[in-house]
């Protein structure tokens, strides 16, 4: 029977499916302005097939992670979307196998986003970092890949707390990927349990 629930939560927080494994149908409407956006979910317990306007973006499996699909071309005004949601689980080739000492719960955990995207946005960043010099200093390589559906030029500007480290102009046609590798932090504030340290990177 059709019901309303909360997200994000697990269904099994209505008492009437407290204990309930198997699958459940998740829908929504939302308007946009944007003809191009990216659905961003959190998480999902277990696996999710998802529907858009009726057409079928895609499969996902995994509760602790996220995932997302970029979609393009769409009109603006109201749309549906709808997520189907199973926790079932087995011995063999589940995530967690049925036979563990937590509750598998159900439904989607965590937020659902839709982002309006402009012509260019950031699609992903990798950081990597070497620790050397006795602990002192840290090297910092940063990995960003951009898209844009027409073509421009941009600055690209990349900070560490506030601080600018990087900057070029370039043009982005599609996906470009650009590298910043070797950026020196002299006398690093380490990550510790007493000091929990954090540094912000931001392109």
């Amino acid at each position: 029977a059709d019901r309303k629930l909360p997200v994000p939560s697990c269904w099994n927080l209505d008492m009437d499916f407290f204990r309930y494994i198997g699958t459940a149908w998740y829908r929504t409407e939302f308007e946009t302005e944007s003809e191009n956006i990216y659905i961003k979910f959190s998480s999902v317990n277990n696996e999710a097939d998802v529907y858009l306007d009726g057409e079928y973006l895609g499969y996902h499996y995994g509760a602790f992670l996220e995932f997302g699909f970029e979609v393009t071309g769409l009109e603006k005004g109201k749309h549906s979307l709808v997520i189907r949601v199973n926790n079932d689980s087995n011995m063999v080739d589940t995530y967690p196998l049925t036979d563990v000492d937590w509750y598998n719960y159900g439904g989607i955990a965590r937020p659902v986003e839709i982002i309006e995207l402009s012509d260019s946005w950031i699609k992903d960043v990798k950081i990597t970092y070497a620790i050397e010099n006795d602990y002192k200093n840290v090297r910092v390589n940063v990995e960003t890949e951009l898209k844009t559906y027409i073509e421009k030029e941009e600055d690209f500007k990349l900070y560490i707390n506030d601080e600018l480290k990087y900057s070029e102009k370039i043009k982005l046609n599609g996906e470009t990927k650009i590298s910043v590798s070797d950026i020196l932090i002299e006398n690093a504030k380490l990550w510790g349990i007493g000091k929990p340290n954090l540094y912000y990177i931001k392109a």
